[in-house]
């Protein structure tokens, strides 16, 4: 079995489009979708027609603790399109993340802060290097706003080689760890 994985960002039309261009190229069997799992039974129920934009809710709460999330979908959402597509391509879709309340999130109050922390100083070299002054604007030069070249998303390689450039530390090893300074 090929397992296909598509990194997104959320609400990014270019991403949607890579989505529904990969489902529809693949046909797969199981379309898995970041999103509330404890909300798999309801899967069904959330693509009736609504009309969008629309937005799944979990909550959960004892004696000791309150945990909430929401998923807004619209249709330029790469979740969205994914439920859809992969719907409409006779996919089994199922959401895949952790339920807000599960026992791993006890004690933290957001789990990405960590990851906003250690990717700020790419993030910012990232936008030097491309004359840009935020993300937002990193990515659409990077990828909303490039031309479409028929292949999608995917075949802007070189966009996507340029951020791994910028998040390597040190200097690069050969194959099989061998350590070749200034290379």
């Amino acid at each position: 079995m090929t397992v296909t994985f598509l990194g997104v960002r959320h609400h990014s039309p270019a991403c949607a489009r890579l989505v529904v261009r990969t489902i529809e190229e693949l046909r797969p069997a199981h379309v898995l979708v970041e999103g509330p799992a404890d909300l798999n039974g309801r899967i069904d129920e959330l693509l009736l027609g609504h009309e969008l934009p629309v937005a799944v809710f979990s909550h959960y709460r004892d004696e000791e603790r309150a945990a909430t999330s929401w998923a807004p979908f619209c249709d330029y959402s790469p979740e969205w399109v994914a439920l859809t597509a992969g719907r409409a391509a006779g996919a089994e879709v199922r959401f895949i993340d952790l339920p807000a309340w599960h026992p791993a999130f006890t004690g933290r109050t957001n789990r990405y802060a960590d990851a906003e922390a250690r990717y700020a100083e790419a993030t910012s070299r990232l936008c030097r290097r491309f004359g840009v002054d935020s993300v937002d604007a990193l990515w659409d030069r990077m990828f909303e706003s490039a031309p479409e070249t028929g292949q999608g998303l995917a075949a802007r390689g070189g966009a996507r080689r340029a951020p791994r450039r910028l998040f390597r530390r040190g200097p690069r090893r050969g194959r099989r760890g061998r350590g070749r300074p200034g290379a």
